[in-house]
C-alpha cells in the first residue's frame, strides 16, 4: 500500500500521461527480443536486453527512478483477487513469495497496461524480474 503513492504521483505512468518511449523507462524492446525473443512494444529501444544500472532513466516528480521498468517489485501486502475486500492487509509472518503483492513493471512487460503504475500482480516464487525497493523515512539532514 506505501508503495502507490510515490508510484502513481497522481499519473497513469511516472514520466506522465504519453505512451513510453526510448528514454523513459527500461522495457520490453527491440534488444530484449533479439536477445531472447518474445513480445516487445514496437519502436522502443531503449539499449538493455535486461536490467539498467539505476537512475539510467528520469525519475518521477518526486525524483524516484525506475518505478516502472527494469525490475517490478515485490511489497509485503497480502495477495487478493479483490483487493478492497483486503486493502492493506500485510503478511502476519514472513513466508516469501507466498501470494505477495508485486507493483510496477519491469524490462518484460510489453503490454502498455502492464506498465501502468497501478500494475499489481500476484508472486509465489522468487523471478528474475522481480526485485524489492529499501526505504526509510525522510529526516532532516544537519
Amino acid at each position: 500500500a506505501r508503495w502507490a503513492q510515490p508510484g502513481r504521483v497522481d499519473q497513469p505512468f511516472p514520466w506522465g500521461y504519453q505512451r513510453p518511449g526510448s528514454n523513459d523507462a527500461n522495457l520490453a524492446d527491440a534488444f530484449l527480443a533479439k536477445y531472447r525473443g518474445g513480445p516487445y512494444i514496437v519502436g522502443l529501444a531503449d539499449r538493455f536486453a535486461v536490467t539498467s544500472d539505476v537512475g539510467e532513466f528520469p525519475g518521477n516528480a518526486l525524483g524516484i527512478h525506475d518505478l516502472a521498468g527494469n525490475a517490478a517489485e515485490w511489497v509485503g501486502d497480502a495477495f487478493s483477487e479483490n483487493r478492497r475486500q483486503q486493502p492493506g492487509v500485510l503478511r502476519a509472518s514472513y513466508t516469501p513469495f507466498a501470494g505477495h503483492v508485486v507493483k510496477g513493471s519491469s524490462f518484460l512487460d510489453s503490454r502498455i497496461a502492464d506498465i501502468r503504475c497501478a500494475t499489481r500482480r500476484q508472486a509465489n516464487k522468487a523471478q528474475p524480474h522481480i526485485g524489492f525497493r529499501l526505504c526509510r523515512s525522510a529526516t532532516e539532514v544537519d
